[in-house]
C-alpha cells in the first residue's frame, strides 16, 4: 500500500506511520509514503494513476531491495507471486 500526499513541508514517514497507527488497523498502514508537490491529473482533472505508478516504480527501484539473499523457499514464493500477478518486481511487504 502506498500513500501519496501533498505537503508544504517535508514530513517524516515514521511520523506519518506512527500517527496512522493510532487511527487505523495495522493492515491499512501504507508501506511507502511519497510526498508530491501536486497530485498528477489527467486532462479531465482526474488523478493520473499511470503517473503515480511510474513514481512508485522509481521509489521501489531506489530502495535497493534485493532478493538474491533470500532463502530458497522465500525465493520460490516470490517467483510464484511474480508469475501469478505477471509483474517483474515485487516487494516482500506487498
Amino acid at each position: 500500500l502506498i500513500a501519496y500526499y501533498v505537503a508544504k513541508v517535508t514530513v517524516n514517514s515514521d511520523f506519518l506511520r506512527d500517527y496512522l497507527s493510532s487511527k487505523l488497523p495495522s493492515f491499512m498502514i501504507p508501506h511507502h509514503f511519497i510526498q508530491l508537490e501536486a497530485i498528477p491529473l489527467t486532462s479531465n482533472n482526474k488523478v493520473d494513476t499511470n503517473a503515480l505508478l511510474k513514481l512508485h516504480t522509481a521509489v521501489v527501484d531506489e530502495s535497493g531491495l534485493s532478493y538474491e539473499s533470500a532463502d530458497e523457499l522465500t525465493q520460490n514464493v516470490i517467483n510464484c507471486f511474480k508469475d501469478v500477478l505477471k509483474i517483474d518486481k515485487i516487494d516482500l511487504n506487498d
